[in-house]
């Protein structure tokens, strides 16, 4: 992560405003975030401010760390007998929040109560016939096919959260507004539209939470927050803004900057007959570009290059690209290109994309590239929807397609790219990343997953399949007396909160 931004410089010599500093020993940590929860159910909503508190009093089976491994959370074993067998030895000795005890009833239920929530497609793959509980503490998971996503999804609070079978049976509506779960803090309140309190969970297996309550506040205006914080209202603030966060002082105020999970990339029409079928256009089109430069232009410093169609903070990063640009700027090369490809006049080319500032600005410097290099760009400029069903239409008359792709792991936003897995937008039509993606899925072994993700993201680069461009960051600040705040995710983010504390 580049630490030496300006974004530092300019709030290490910030004023700041006359208030005390937070006391040592204080147990009640407020949080900002910019919107309220819409539920307690991970099955029905996933978006980030409901994960952030949800990641708090859930637990699922294991996380994903930002190597690609996994560590035990519910789950201390797991071993995969082969591709489609799956063992899971549990954690004895974990209780609910209402007492009950943790049990394979519970994961059995909690996996099969997904078939009906919101993404049932990252769980269909479990045979629930076949699959079978052992014991208390022992279930045998069996898959009709491999599934080489279902360690990222049993192991996020958003899809993998386990629920206690009882309760839920009893009455099913009322995880969604009284959750309760096995993790480090207990729901308290739900004050709708305006803040949820969680309470340090005593009984917790694991290590005991040092804030005895949170309380996340709605603060929807980003100034606001900002003000929150430089007035004491609150401690802790999620996604403030760039400029915003240029003010605070930083002998008072500590300013997390991480790197965002969504990578606005050019996209291509390289369906068979079409222009960008041509690796040469392709090419032409990187040469035009000087990614460093169009990232700075469109952002004034608020967002950084994207070496990947994989962004800095997922798992998986091919972190070896990072600084590496196979085809800088060279507009004499970019002519070469299209010459090789039978356009030795030049070309032209069509670009789909949604009406927005950034996106408006990013097609104007282009053009403006563009042009140097021997290619028209013709703007096809539309709402978001149109845009979207526009570029759907792979027979249809478009060559570039701008849009952001971002999720928590490599795995998930490379699927983008496989002709069996994801999006025909954003698909590569190409036999050697169709292979090399076909391996990745055709395996649950983490570390060929990891090699072929490396490969898949180096080939894209090399080849055009895709240009990433930029991606924007994700700025949390926070008072400086409040130490131990741990990322559990920096694409959502999500902080854990069981190790913070008060100085």
């Amino acid at each position: 992560m580049k630490k030496a931004l300006a974004i530092l410089m300019a709030a290490a010599i910030a004023a700041s405003m006359a208030q005390p500093a937070l006391a040592a020993g204080k147990d009640r940590l407020i949080v900002a975030s910019q919107a309220d929860v819409t539920t307690f159910d991970p099955v029905i909503d996933t978006n980030n401010v409901s994960v952030r508190v949800q990641y708090l009093i859930f637990e699922t089976l294991w996380k994903g760390e930002l190597d690609g491994s996994y560590s035990p959370v519910l789950a201390t074993e797991w071993n995969w007998a082969d591709d489609t067998h799956l063992s899971i030895t549990l954690r004895e000795g974990v209780t609910f929040h209402n007492g009950n005890p943790f049990t394979a009833e519970d994961v059995m239920y909690s996996l099969e109560r997904n078939l009906s929530g919101a993404f049932p497609q990252y769980f269909q793959k479990i045979d629930f016939d076949q699959s079978e509980i052992v014991d208390d503490f022992h279930i045998n998971l069996v898959f009709t096919d491999v599934d080489a996503t279902i360690m990222y999804y049993l192991g996020n609070v958003g899809t993998g959260a386990i629920v206690d079978k009882e309760t839920c049976e009893a009455a099913p509506d009322d995880i969604a507004i009284k959750p309760m779960g096995t993790g480090p803090y207990v729901f308290e309140n739900w004050t709708v539209g305006d803040s949820v309190t969680v309470a340090a969970n005593e009984n917790y297996w694991g290590e005991k939470a040092q804030i005895a309550t949170i309380i996340f506040r709605c603060v929807a205006d980003a100034t606001q927050r900002t003000i929150e914080l430089e007035t004491g209202g609150v401690d802790f603030a999620y996604d403030v803004s760039y400029l915003d966060a240029e003010g605070f002082d930083t002998n008072r105020f500590e300013v997390a900057i991480n790197h965002g999970s969504i990578v606005n990339n050019l996209f291509f029409n390289s369906d068979e007959g079409h222009k960008m079928a041509d690796e040469n256009i392709r090419k032409a089109v990187a040469y035009c570009i000087d990614k460093e430069a169009l990232a700075l232009g469109l952002s004034a410093g608020a967002a950084e290059t994207s070496w990947s169609v994989v962004s800095e903070a997922q798992i998986g990063y091919n972190s070896d690209l990072t600084g590496n640009d196979p085809y800088p700027q060279d507009f004499e090369k970019a002519k070469e290109c299209l010459a090789e490809a039978g356009y030795p006049d030049g070309i032209t080319l069509r670009v789909v994309f949604h009406d927005s500032t950034d996106y408006n600005n990013m097609v104007e410097i282009l053009q403006n590239w563009f042009a140097q290099g021997g290619i028209t760009l013709e703007q096809d400029k539309s709402d978001f929807g149109t845009a979207l069903s526009t570029a759907l239409d792979r027979s249809g008359d478009w060559d570039i397609f701008i849009l952001g792709n971002g999720s928590s792991s490599a795995l998930i936003t490379l699927s983008w790219f496989d002709k069996n897995q994801g999006a025909p937008f954003a698909q590569f039509v190409d036999d050697g990343i169709y292979a090399i993606l076909g391996d990745m899925y055709g395996t649950t072994d983490s570390a060929v997953q990891n090699e072929k993700a490396n490969e898949a993201q180096a080939y894209i680069n090399e080849h055009v399949g895709a240009i990433p461009v930029a991606c924007g960051y994700s700025i949390q600040v926070y008072d400086k007396a409040l130490t131990g705040v741990e990322y559990a995710d920096t694409v959502a983010p999500i902080v854990d909160f069981t190790k913070a504390h008060f100085e």
